[in-house]
């Protein structure tokens, strides 16, 4: 007997992302893992940027800093915490003297995270504003996050290669790109390591945009603080966005003064494939991947004649 099912992959989604989101746990533990006071330097190992999207033109070796003061790579600066409560975190940076007023809002975290996996796309709907740009993406912004069990199993998510493979079919009407995601948790060394990395071809014809991207980005945080270890960024862009010529390099490493972030790790080479995985959790099912634009995937199992 023939049968067809359909199966939506809002359903797959939901059922797979549950375990990641703020919940219930936000009001039996405590958010931070850190107190008003507590201090941590930070190296600025290297900054590179070279942005170039008409008429903008920019290239720094350092990043922008309170006041529109100057941080040059090789320069220490400090992270002070100043106040936390349930939700919120606030905390001071300084550098020879400059401070930077800074907060955080925990149920901010999963956005922000996703906008930083997704850097090469959003320059493509040009959602990447020159201050960002000129803060380079170096790991300042991102020092603190929830020091909790959903946030860890959020970046745990990332390398699961069925979430992977819907993530490249959700962008194939616009993006041709290969993905590999890399999550290690250590609880002996307290560590959350986490690494991306996304290159392919972005095509808006309409908008006259079509540039390729290559995309690395490595963090590691220390899981009973949700302190920043260390954030490593090299991105390159080049193409054309919107008829303009545009050509992006970002290059850029923060660590806590001490700790040695580990080399690179992807890409492998060996992104998931969505048929193939979908046919090794269901054997005798033709699968037929059916994106489209902004609905959610709809996935048509068919199982095959006997």
């Amino acid at each position: 007997m023939k049968k067809t099912t359909i199966v939506t992959a809002v359903v797959l989604f939901t059922i797979m992302l549950s375990c990641t989101r703020f919940t219930s746990t936000l009001a039996i533990e405590p958010i931070w893992g850190v107190s008003p006071g507590d201090t941590y330097d930070y190296d600025l190992n290297y900054v590179e940027l070279d942005y170039s999207l008409p008429p903008t033109e920019y290239n720094a070796t350092g990043i922008t800093f309170a006041n529109d003061s100057f941080v040059e790579e090789n320069s220490i600066i400090t992270f002070n915490v100043t106040n936390i409560n349930e939700t919120l975190i606030e905390y001071d940076l300084k550098h020879n003297g400059t401070i930077e007023n800074n907060s955080r809002y925990s149920g901010n975290f999963s956005d922000e995270l996703s906008y930083l996996l997704n850097l090469p796309l959003k320059f493509a709907l040009r959602e990447a504003n020159l201050s960002d740009i000129k803060r380079g993406f170096t790991g300042i912004d991102y020092l603190t996050v929830p020091a909790i069990d959903d946030t860890w199993d959020e970046f745990d998510q990332y390398d699961n290669p069925l979430y992977l493979a819907f993530t490249e079919e959700i962008f194939a009407s616009q993006a041709d790109i290969d993905l590999e995601g890399l999550t290690v948790m250590n609880q002996i060394t307290d560590e959350c390591l986490f690494e991306w990395h996304l290159n392919g071809t972005y095509l808006d014809e309409a908008n006259g945009t079509n540039f390729q991207f290559v995309y690395s980005l490595k963090m590691a945080y220390e899981m009973s603080t949700g302190i920043l270890l260390g954030m490593r960024v090299a991105m390159d862009i080049d193409g054309e966005n919107n008829g303009d010529p545009t050509s992006v390099i970002i290059r850029s490493e923060v660590e806590r003064s001490g700790y040695d972030l580990s080399e690179f790790q992807l890409p492998t080479g060996g992104g998931p494939d969505l048929a193939e995985l979908l046919s090794n959790l269901l054997p005798g099912f033709g699968w037929i991947i059916v994106p489209i634009v902004f609905a959610p995937l709809i996935l048509i199992k068919k199982r095959e004649r006997k």
